[in-house]
Formats: C-alpha cells, structure tokens, sequence
C-alpha cells in the first residue's frame, strides 16, 4: 500500500469512531488507532485534537457536548466534517456504525471518494 500522495507528503486519514456512551469518550481507542496509523506512514487525523471554536454565531445541533467546553455537538461535528475534506483517507473505529457522527463522517468520506482504510 503506498501510503504517500504524488507530491510526496503522507496520506492523511480521518479516525471515525463512536464517542458518546464510552468511557473517557473512547479516546484511547482514538489514540491507539493513530498510532497505528502513523506506524504504518500515514498522518492520522485524530477529531479529539480538532476544536470546535467557531464565530459563526450561536451554538447549534443539540445539548451541550460535555462540561469542560460551552460548544454543542454540531459545532464539533462541523468543524470534524470541515478537517475530513482535506484528508486523503478515512479508517473506522469498531462501532462506527453505531454512531451517529461516525456514520456522518463515512458517508461524507465515501461520497468524496476517500480511500478507506481497513486496519
């Protein structure tokens, strides 16, 4: 599998997975997942490390996210969405399909013809 784009640089791929319901927000599965990636020479694009600051107005889709941030979920979901159009590829975390935000991110990446990356 080659793991670079034309120019050179690494693909970069999206880690899709299910966040609410799970324990510290399944961050280490995120984490071990972008690992992997990057093991194997790819640039991991982990949606733990993409904020969701914004200044396009109020807050919108929902209740808030959790208590350490005043943002609501659609406001980190649009900004996730925002950050997989610019990667190369997406790998899904198990469970996915069970997520209504990884569901989301799935079917964006696939309608933009993004590789998926099977691990």
């Amino acid at each position: 599998m080659d793991n670079s784009t034309e120019n050179g640089t690494r693909l970069r791929v999206y880690v899709a997975g299910p966040i609410n319901g799970y324990p510290d927000g399944n961050r280490e599965a995120f984490a071990k997942r972008a690992l992997q990636l990057t093991e194997l020479g790819f640039e991991p694009v982990n949606p733990w490390n993409v904020g969701a600051e914004h200044d396009q107005g109020p807050c919108v889709g929902g209740p808030a996210y959790n208590t350490e941030s005043p943002h609501q979920y659609g406001c980190y979901l649009r900004e996730d969405i925002k950050v997989l159009m610019y990667c190369d590829g997406i790998t899904l975390l198990r469970g996915w399909q069970d997520s209504r935000g990884a569901s989301a991110e799935e079917h964006v990446a696939r309608a933009l013809g993004l590789q998926v990356i099977h691990l």
